[in-house]
């Protein structure tokens, strides 16, 4: 549409063993897409101990998971997916595939 700016689109896969020099390139590079006005990342990030429900993370400031959290907040990222997306029998169900728009500018 005329006057409208173009959705951007990240997909992301990180494996669920990733060297801590990786997953700090990773929340880098998503805090630098995310600083762009009209975006969405979408993918799996493998990182099982963030709760959604309760928006945390537990560890230490340098948990790939807290860090993410906390990378998504700064950004003014939306998670949506709400319901586990990785379940196996006889294993806890995990939320691994996250959507991530970026809130509405106000």
């Amino acid at each position: 549409m005329p006057g409208s700016q173009a959705l951007e689109i990240l997909t992301v896969y990180r494996p669920p063993r990733n060297d801590p020099q990786s997953d700090s390139r990773l929340i880098d590079d998503l805090e630098s897409f995310a600083s762009r006005s009209e975006v969405m990342i979408m993918g799996d990030f493998n990182a099982p101990n963030i709760d959604w429900n309760l928006s945390s993370a537990p560890g230490s400031e340098l948990n790939f998971d807290r860090r993410l959290l906390e990378a998504i907040h700064k950004r003014f990222l939306t998670q949506h997916v709400l319901s586990p997306t990785r379940i196996r029998e006889g294993q806890q169900a995990y939320s691994l595939d996250l959507v991530l728009p970026k809130a509405p500018e106000r």
